[in-house]
């Protein structure tokens, strides 16, 4: 079963934050943007998906990301 984690960013950040997780050995692809037409310089919302047994470990990867 996969979980999906929601991701506001730009195109090739979400690309390399799915790319970091499955680096730390947690299998991740991107879903895509969830609003096809956004409004122009708004962050795109992606999801990203990820085994359910691995979403807490992806939450905590995601968040030392966002710390930086």
């Amino acid at each position: 079963m996969a979980a999906l984690i929601r991701l506001q960013a730009d195109p090739i950040i979400a690309e390399l934050a799915a790319e970091r997780l499955r680096q730390e050995g947690v299998p991740a692809e991107v879903a895509g943007d969830s609003d096809p037409f956004p409004i122009s310089g708004a962050p795109m919302t992606f999801s990203l998906l990820v085994p359910q047994r691995a979403e807490q470990r992806a939450r905590e990867i995601l968040s030392e990301l966002a710390k930086r």
